[in-house]
């Protein structure tokens, strides 16, 4: 969705629970990090996941909203 950079891939301990991370990559243009998608459960970071087989998280964006107190642009 835009997002550029990127998050170092981490070995975890197969049954061991893991906090979830702050959001590493650079927002895209217009939009906001609203948590983290994780087999098709949303999360946020801070929420803590047991991780028992390869897991990946899909970070989740929304259109940011305009700010009322400026003008649209464009």
């Amino acid at each position: 969705n835009g997002a550029k950079g990127n998050m170092p891939a981490q070995s975890l301990e197969k049954g061991k629970t893991y906090k979830l991370p702050e959001n590493g990559f650079e927002i895209p243009e217009g939009k906001e990090f609203v948590g983290w998608k994780i087999g098709g459960e949303d999360k946020q970071p801070g929420d803590e996941i047991t991780v028992n087989e390869n897991t990946t998280l899909v970070a989740q964006w929304k259109d940011k909203k305009p700010d009322p107190g400026k003008p649209d642009e464009g």
